[in-house]
């Protein structure tokens, strides 16, 4: 199984993770669905200041990544299977831990995740995309909102 977990962007040693990949020019999922309750103006004016942009800075360390939306796979399982073994990693950013969980159950990621991880492809993530590996998010719920929901409008 290839994990590699952060609390905070890539931590420390984003070279692992590109090696655990494969080494330069694999591709990578993004999944930010731990966003989805931020408006997707704000997404986008967070990356255009600077911040962070996801895409950019994957692509910098040696990546081609691209966005991965479960939300356009709910009821749509063998797609997203498809989609999912195209990519060497997939990538859950930071936000709402119960927001990511609620996709990847309603997508059929979390089923998806244990064949692709087994087929050698690694799963990462920072905070919410982290915290999602464990096998309870009881304590995350003192940090986020376990009732939130998700915007209608999508970041693509």
């Amino acid at each position: 199984m290839n994990l590699y977990l952060s609390s905070y962007r890539t931590g420390d040693h984003p070279e692992r993770l590109l090696a655990m990949a494969g080494g330069p020019g694999v591709k990578m999922a993004i999944i930010t669905n731990a966003l989805d309750n931020v408006p997707v103006d704000a997404q986008l004016e967070y990356a255009r200041r600077g911040r962070f942009d996801p895409i950019a800075s994957f692509a910098l360390q040696g990546f081609d990544p691209s966005l991965l939306d479960l939300r356009d796979y709910f009821g749509r399982t063998t797609e997203l299977r498809e989609a999912i073994l195209r990519n060497r990693v997939m990538w859950a950013v930071g936000g709402n831990s119960f927001l990511l969980r609620k996709a990847m159950r309603e997508s059929g990621f979390e089923c998806i995740l244990s064949e692709a991880l087994s087929e050698g492809i690694v799963y990462g993530g920072r905070s919410a995309g982290a915290c999602v590996a464990g096998t309870s998010l009881r304590a995350i719920a003192l940090m986020d909102g376990p009732n939130a929901t998700a915007s209608r409008l999508r970041l693509k």
